[in-house]
């Protein structure tokens, strides 16, 4: 790590070049789902929303997208060169799929 003259446990700790970059920015995104779906993660969380748990919608949410991202990459290494996730280079397409 490069000298700052901050103590140690002031400096950010240095990121391995294989982990992801963070940002603790949050985005809203709005998704349709199932309303069964729905109603069985509100039950979920709010019985795991007090001590010790703590548990919220969003950290439910942004766990099964890393998880599932992960699987993608793994199943599709060869629409990911270098097995990351790249930017796109165009829109994403607009509307529903066609049947």
């Amino acid at each position: 790590m490069a000298k700052t003259g901050l103590a140690p446990s002031l400096t950010a700790p240095e990121k391995k070049a294989t982990e992801p970059a963070t940002s603790s920015k949050r985005v809203r995104v709005n998704v349709m789902l199932p309303e069964d779906l729905r109603e069985d993660l509100r039950n979920a969380v709010y019985r795991l929303s007090g001590y010790p748990h703590h548990l919220t919608i969003t950290a439910v949410v942004e766990s099964a997208l890393r998880k599932e991202l992960k699987q993608i990459l793994k199943a599709h290494p060869d629409a990911f060169p270098g097995g990351e996730i790249t930017a796109r280079d165009g829109a994403l397409p607009i509307g529903r799929r066609a049947k």
